[in-house]
């Protein structure tokens, strides 16, 4: 097990992945990490991924519970590390679904691995999962930032 300081004083055990998570947090980073966007580099902050982590986490949590499956269906975006990680708070298992996938490709993934709750990155990604909704074990959808829908009713932005 290493440790990660923030002072001299307050040492941190690392030990696991949420460990990592509260220890950058924590360290109050001006670039956590960076996306690409219009031809440049843009940072996103460690309190700004905390914030994306926690509304994926109030998103994702309502009737859901340890072990879980949580589907994210999204392009390379902030949002996909923020949903991800989320999603790895509540103990629950990230299902990773490509983009590319058909959307019987996707239905067949997501009653393979019984996830009952998906992020969606786009209009796009909604309409494909509203296809196959009938198909799925689906229970919610949610947009972190993005589209999202509840089976049984309309799309909403999320």
């Amino acid at each position: 097990m290493s440790s990660v300081s923030g002072s001299p004083k307050d040492g941190m055990s690392i030990a696991t992945l949420n460990d990592i998570f509260f220890a950058a947090v924590e360290r109050n980073l001006d670039r956590m990490m960076l996306y690409r966007e219009a031809g440049k580099w843009l940072p996103v902050t460690s309190r700004e991924f905390g914030q994306g982590r926690q509304d994926g986490a109030r998103a994702a949590c309502l009737g859901r519970s340890t072990r879980d499956r949580i589907a994210l269906l999204s392009e390379n975006r902030p949002q996909w590390p923020m949903a991800d990680m989320a999603s790895l708070l509540l103990g629950a298992v990230t299902v990773p679904l490509y983009t590319t996938l058909t959307a019987d490709q996707t239905a067949f993934v997501l009653n393979d691995s019984g996830c009952r709750t998906i992020f969606l990155s786009s209009d796009q990604q909604l309409h494909k999962v509203l296809s196959i909704l009938p198909q799925t074990k689906i229970e919610k959808n949610r947009g972190h930032g993005c589209a999202g829908v509840q089976r049984g009713s309309r799309p909403v932005r999320g």
